[in-house]
């Protein structure tokens, strides 16, 4: 790799699958900065001033205020509004698979999107020079966004493709957490299936930087899990946060949006969430129906899923 790019790590997959905890271990390594869910800076972290992963209001966090200064010389300078708007135009499930195959799309996107690109070119880069971090950990998600980076030449982009079982996620979605919404079993059904099948789509133009993860291996063999993202994007670290197999040791972060989770620190104790389990049988049928092909295909049509020897 070339010294002046950029690697950043991304986990994809549907929301409510485990990213946080996992972005969050990956950030207590050396060199490694967990910068959240990036693609929302502009909305859920600028135009309302949300919260920082340290605590902080982002105007008020050092880091970022320190990275927007270099990136774009104040955040003034920012049409936020048109930021989101090219963003919303390109990340959309529903555009993704087209735009990803159709010949010649990608260069008309990236001709439309250039304003946007070069702002998340110089978001990035300043992030890379205030933290001074080989690994930019970016928790987004949406497949779409992944996509965007693809597009950005000083982005060397790897894929952590984070799966959980339907249902599990579905059962996540109908509990109120603070800053969220709720969702029907339908509609996160419909997003879950959604959300891997253009990951998987997506995979094939990423020549190797993937690997796929099961949230309950990542679980049961959180260390192994954490060891082989780390040969993918060709990491060594003498240090790992594991005081135990299971126990972890979290400090301060600084990202951006994400699960309320992100602000727990200390000494946390990995353990598989399986409260889905007792969930009503009609909205356990619901996902079962929705997402069965794949529920097939990544190995949950059992009751319980076996879990895998290794990460690919």
């Amino acid at each position: 790799m070339n010294e002046n790019r950029i690697k950043v790590l991304y986990i994809a997959g549907m929301s409510r699958s485990g990213s946080t905890i996992l972005s969050k271990i990956l950030g207590e390594i050396d060199g490694f900065f967990n910068a959240g869910e990036l693609i929302d800076i502009w909305d859920r972290g600028l135009a309302s001033d949300g919260k920082c992963g340290c605590g902080m209001k982002i105007s008020k966090c050092e880091v970022w205020r320190a990275a927007l200064d270099e990136a774009f010389g104040s955040q003034s300078q920012i049409d936020i509004q048109k930021m989101v708007d090219l963003r919303d135009s390109a990340c959309h499930a529903k555009y993704v698979p087209w735009l990803m195959l159709k010949p010649g799309a990608k260069s008309k996107l990236k001709a439309r999107l250039d304003v946007y690109l070069g702002n998340i070119g110089n978001l990035y880069q300043a992030i890379q020079s205030i933290t001074n971090s080989r690994i930019i950990i970016d928790s987004s998600k949406n497949i779409g966004y992944a996509h965007i980076l693809t597009m950005i030449p000083m982005i060397d982009l790897y894929v952590v493709h984070l799966i959980r079982d339907p249902r599990a996620t579905a059962y996540s979605w109908l509990r109120k957490k603070e800053g969220w919404w709720r969702k029907t079993p339908i509609d996160s059904s419909v997003l879950w299936n959604v959300r891997n099948i253009v990951t998987e789509i997506f995979r094939k133009k990423l020549a190797g930087n993937y690997i796929r993860l099961y949230y309950e291996d990542f679980i049961a063999k959180p260390r192994i899990a954490v060891k082989s993202i780390l040969e993918l994007v060709q990491e060594n670290p003498v240090h790992l946060p594991f005081i135990t197999e299971q126990d972890v040791e979290l400090g301060f972060n600084h990202t951006i949006f994400g699960n309320p989770n992100r602000l727990q620190r200390g000494i946390v104790k990995l353990r598989l969430d399986d409260e889905w389990k007792g969930m009503k049988k009609s909205d356990r049928f619901i996902v079962n129906i929705l997402s069965w092909p794949l529920l097939v295909l990544y190995g949950y049509a059992g009751i319980t899923r076996p879990l895998r020897n290794i990460f690919r």
